[in-house]
């Protein structure tokens, strides 16, 4: 796995377009990037650019982290008069930012999304599966590559570009999450990801050794509460066709699955 590295944000020169600066961003906004491309930002409205433009043609991978960056960054060009936007965003950026109720904060049009479907529950614990374990530092620098590695064992089953983008997104908050929440000794803990599949699913597990959570007693965030963590569990649940949590002594275990094409037909059991 050595060619599976964690990949940096670029800092592209921002262009004028009349009263509106342009700033692109190139690479992944996460966990890791987020703090240092709000400071980056936050610096030019102090620069006198109360409008900006946040172009993301390039930027491949956008998380709740990042959101969370763009929509301070958003309510303080408010406060100065001026107005942050989004550029060429993604289908699934466009359809989390109306499923939390933040995308015209960010210029997005706010549609209406489709519920979603329910689809069949599948037991890992039966049937043949085929299973790969990584245990990786909990570490924000190590969300990218956990998130490739899970994309590169899903290259081994027919997912959709689109159904990859979403598991891509999902995997990626279950894994942030068990960086801030669920590693209480830092870098020095360790993360268990695993990747199973059958001719149903693809599964992902990702196992921490925080304390955990009572999903029953979480409620969705509203736009005015936007927080991390709460952003990332709706993210979850809306883009998987199942997402689990369990906690014990033993820490929480975050479960995502996809159901492959042809099982997408059987009826919920």
């Amino acid at each position: 796995m050595g060619d599976l590295i964690a990949t940096e944000m670029k800092a592209r020169e921002p262009w004028r377009e009349g009263d509106l600066l342009v700033v692109p961003l190139e690479g992944d906004l996460d966990l890791e990037t987020a703090p240092a491309t709000r400071e980056r930002l936050m610096r030019l409205l102090t620069q006198g650019h109360p409008n900006l433009i946040v172009d993301l043609q390039h930027c491949s991978y956008v998380d709740s982290s990042g959101v969370l960056a763009l929509l301070s960054v958003a309510d303080r060009a408010a406060e100065l008069g001026g107005r942050l936007s989004l550029r060429h965003p993604s289908r699934t950026l466009c359809r989390v930012l109306i499923l939390t109720h933040v995308a015209e904060r960010l210029g997005v049009p706010d549609e209406v999304v489709p519920p979603k479907q329910p689809r069949c529950f599948l037991d890992t614990g039966v049937g043949p599966w085929e299973v790969a374990r990584f245990v990786l530092p909990a570490t924000p620098q190590t969300c990218a590559l956990a998130r490739r590695i899970v994309l590169a064992e899903a290259a081994r089953v027919p997912l959709a570009k689109e159904d990859l983008v979403d598991l891509e997104l999902a995997v990626g908050e279950a894994f942030a999450n068990a960086v801030r929440h669920g590693s209480p000794r830092g870098a020095e803990d360790r993360i268990t990801l695993r990747t199973l599949h059958s001719g149903d699913a693809f599964v992902v597990e990702i196992t921490d050794r925080g304390r955990g959570f009572d999903r029953s007693q979480l409620t969705p965030p509203s736009p005015e509460e936007i927080r991390e963590g709460g952003m990332g569990i709706l993210y979850m649940e809306q883009l998987m066709d199942a997402a689990t949590f369990e906690s014990g002594q033993w820490g929480t275990t975050v479960r995502l699955t996809k159901a492959l094409p042809h099982s997408a037909e059987r009826p919920p059991r």
